[in-house]
């Protein structure tokens, strides 16, 4: 306890040298700082940069800077380990798991950046959270739900979650609708009638590269039907609005033609 009393027993003019030196200290950490920002800000006008790598480099500086200006604040104030143990007994503890939490986000965080599993702008799934990635942090990842909510998921949560991503850095992705037909419709005629309405829908992606695909798949063996999914691209930060038209311009057409839809219950 001796060292906290010598602590605590403040002389304002004995103190004089290391005020000084601690206004010094936190001046010129706010200067680079501010430099760290201002080159940040320079390197993200550059063409083909890439805004979000710079940005989470420039935060990682700044953490680091906070953390030297901190540590060096308190060896000038005479702070020893055994001094702030004293004086914060069970919040120091507690900070210390804290503190543990922050460093798995954010080392999982760096993984996230420099490992490229998700970019700006991606179509992912995560978990429950379908949606659009918002931006890509030292601490946690904001992800924009089609309903226009933002979901703020932990790095180091995001690590040990599977992770579907639709897109990969590209504007498309692939999307999918099924429909049950009994076993006597004509297949083929129904392939052609879903081709027309998905190639017509606008949203819709088909070229070289982004092709429309059929899979028939079995109901169930207590069944009597079929599935036909139809597989296709789209603009990704529209999927489930593009999809919805498709689907419900395809049911349409099935009615109209009078295909047979499966409606047999369980034998």
């Amino acid at each position: 306890m001796a060292d906290l009393v010598q602590f605590l027993d403040f002389n304002f003019t004995a103190w004089i040298p290391e005020l000084v030196q601690i206004t010094l200290i936190l001046i010129l950490g706010l200067i680079i700082n501010r430099v760290i920002i201002r080159s940040v800000a320079s390197l993200q006008q550059r063409e083909n940069a890439d805004r979000r790598a710079i940005r989470q480099i420039g935060l990682i500086a700044r953490y680091i800077i906070f953390f030297l200006v901190t540590l060096s604040t308190f060896s000038v104030a005479g702070l020893t380990p055994n001094v702030l143990l004293t004086s914060l007994g069970i919040a120091g503890i507690a900070a210390g798991f804290a503190a543990q939490d922050l460093l798995s986000n954010i080392l999982n965080g760096i993984f996230l950046i420099f490992e490229n599993t998700i970019n700006v702008n991606d179509v992912v799934k995560i978990g429950d959270t379908y949606g659009i990635v918002r931006l890509v942090k030292l601490r946690s990842t904001e992800i924009r739900t089609f309903d226009n909510n933002i979901v703020n998921i932990p790095n180091s949560l995001l690590a040990k979650s599977n992770v579907v991503n639709m897109t990969s850095g590209s504007r498309y992705s692939m999307t999918t609708i099924t429909v049950k037909l009994a076993y006597e419709a004509d297949y083929d005629a129904v392939m052609v009638m879903m081709r027309d309405i998905v190639s017509r829908s606008e949203g819709v992606i088909v070229n070289a590269l982004h092709g429309i695909k059929f899979e028939i798949t079995n109901i169930g063996e207590r069944y009597h039907g079929l599935n036909l999914i139809v597989y296709f691209f789209v603009d990704a930060q529209n999927e489930p609005w593009i999809r919805t038209t498709v689907h419900k311009d395809i049911v349409e057409k099935l009615v109209e033609e009078n295909v047979p839809f499966h409606r047999d219950s369980p034998k």
